[in-house]
């Protein structure tokens, strides 16, 4: 008599089976994104990166208008601890946009400094012409 240590033979993998709840695909919560990888690539050949890209784009935009923020542009940004900082003002973590989000709690960064929106003193967009002659 041999011993199956692996489950191989018929009735192993049976009992496997039986004793082996079904695995089911976890459903997101309320308000989550999810990925389909399996769907095949639609006939105006946008995959759903490239879509998932162009939908963080507009949520960072539609953030930057809604609390008057110049992210994706050089900026000039003194926290009330009194440091300045100069550079591409971006958000600190793009995977955390959400309608939810409250403006104290917004990460921002220059450069490799992250800061709180709660902590800034002033915000000045660097790129745009003075009117007064610059």
């Amino acid at each position: 008599m041999s011993l199956d240590l692996f489950g191989n033979s018929p009735e192993g993998v049976e009992a496997v089976r039986a004793v082996s709840p079904p695995v089911a695909s976890p459903k997101p919560e309320a308000g989550q994104q999810a990925l389909d990888f399996d769907s095949p690539v639609p006939a105006d050949g946008v995959d759903g990166l490239s879509a998932w890209r162009r939908e963080r784009i507009r949520e960072t935009e539609a953030l930057a208008r809604r609390y008057g923020l110049p992210l994706g542009h050089p900026a000039q940004v003194e926290l009330k601890s009194g440091i300045r900082l100069e550079g591409i003002l971006l958000l600190a973590d793009e995977a955390l946009i959400t309608p939810q989000v409250r403006y104290h709690d917004v990460m921002l960064r220059i450069g490799s400094v992250a800061f709180r929106t709660a902590e800034i003193e002033s915000c000045v967009r660097r790129d745009i012409p003075w009117a007064g002659g610059e």
